[in-house]
């Protein structure tokens, strides 16, 4: 039996069968009629958490003997969700259709011989799923989501993301020289480059900055100021959100990941000599929502997603220049000029343009993603209210959550009196 996220079981997953074996290990490097199956299994990746809200993330394990010597392979899995419910989004989304884009025709073609990866490896596409690397076999791990990033982690997401937008740029560069007219991978992969839910009309949206003001009103340190300081926070409230989702298409822009919370960075670690474990690099995952946009609304999603609002702030300009010179140094190497591409000083008022969108993004994934993982499972797990909180009332949702667990209501309050203090009483 197959055990699925939720607890239940389920027989094991049809779309793992003997033939998707033998695709997987063709794409992985095996010639079929030269060796064995002699055994395989689909587990869950992980039994006591959701990895994420919109796929089924598995490990398969498969023994085969190859020229008489028994080897043990796994992969993970990102399968579409079981539950109808989400299937149905994620179909409606396009969701996994991107992430194969992504995989199949942008990366292949940001790929750079000489640069250090940036993501893990998809080995094969199947009908309902897509097959990567296993990056824990390589000592890839993800770390607790409740513990946000310290120096060390924060630096090696950075460089991480630094190549990650690097590749994008010197492709672009690259076939701009052999073309002799501006190319831009916007242009020509448009269509899997949207924006999906972080639209002003777009309900899912609304439900975020709804759900959001509720918080304010009722559990924030605001909830008992007067009432004309209420009236300018709720009249400021939808302009200040929708604010957020602006941005100047004239900027230099990458390929952008656009979804860069805990779970989708994973780290390498290295002992010190003290016995300390450290971490040496970092690789991004899940490029379900990737879009096109200015390299710095990235940064400010990564930066406001995994850090405490006091070390993020005391260490802005510092982090600015650190993501900035790897960008830097990283161009060079190829040939390129960054002050040809995105001269410093314009980077930084990006940077600080979009700090409002960092803060806004935080404040709408928390909502979800803030639960502690038995509080996920439980409420994610269960079809009708996955579609009623993401689509129709959110507030509700966020209200129980909040009257639940007291560590939810402070992660939830954080991103929302700074966006009041910084950008409705302070205008």
């Amino acid at each position: 039996m197959y055990r699925y996220q939720n607890g239940l079981e389920y027989p094991k997953p049809q779309y793992i069968t003997e033939e998707d074996l033998k695709v997987i290990l063709t794409k992985y490097g095996y010639v079929i009629n030269e060796i064995k199956i002699k055994h395989y299994e689909v587990n869950s990746a992980c039994e006591n958490k959701m990895l994420g809200l919109f796929a089924d993330h598995l490990i398969l394990k498969v023994i085969v003997i190859s020229n008489n010597e028994q080897k043990t392979h796994n992969f993970f899995i990102k399968a579409l969700p079981r539950i109808a419910v989400k299937a149905s989004i994620v179909s409606s989304l396009n969701l996994f259709e991107k992430e194969l884009v992504f995989y199949q025709m942008i990366k292949s073609k940001m790929d750079l011989p000489g640069l250090k990866p940036w993501s893990s490896k998809l080995v094969a596409n199947l009908d309902n799923a897509l097959v990567f690397d296993d990056l824990t076999s390589l000592h890839y791990l993800m770390r607790n989501k409740d513990i946000k990033f310290d120096v060390q982690h924060t630096l090696e997401a950075l460089r991480t993301l630094a190549r990650f937008h690097s590749s994008s740029i010197i492709y672009e560069e690259n076939v701009t020289k052999n073309l002799n007219k501006p190319y831009r991978l916007g242009e020509e992969y448009g269509q899997y480059l949207d924006l999906s839910h972080f639209d002003k009309a777009n309900q899912w949206f609304i439900q975020c900055k709804t759900g959001a003001l509720m918080v304010v009103k009722e559990y924030s340190k605001y909830k008992n100021a007067d009432k004309d300081l209420l009236k300018i926070i709720e009249d400021r409230w939808c302009d200040v959100w929708n604010a957020a989702l602006d941005y100047n298409d004239s900027e230099r822009s990458v390929i952008c990941h656009r979804d860069l919370w805990n779970n989708n960075l994973l780290f390498h670690y290295k002992k010190r000599e003290d016995g300390k474990l450290v971490p040496d690099d970092c690789v991004l995952v899940d490029f379900q929502t990737i879009t096109y946009q200015p390299p710095a609304r990235d940064v400010m999603f990564l930066l406001h997603c995994n850090l405490e609002r006091q070390f993020r702030k005391e260490n802005l300009n510092k982090l600015f220049e650190f993501y900035f010179d790897e960008l830097k140094n990283i161009l060079l190497k190829y040939g390129i000029r960054v002050e040809d591409i995105i001269p410093k000083d314009s980077f930084v008022r990006s940077a600080k343009k979009y700090n409002l969108w960092g803060l806004v993004v935080h404040a709408s994934l928390v909502q979800l993603i803030g639960l502690d993982d038995n509080l996920m499972m439980k409420k994610f797990s269960e079809a009708s209210q996955f579609e009623e909180v993401l689509w129709n009332d959110r507030t509700t949702f966020i209200r129980e959550m909040v009257q639940e667990s007291e560590f939810y209501k402070g992660k939830i309050i954080m991103p929302l009196e700074e966006i009041v203090e910084d950008y409705i009483l302070t205008n």
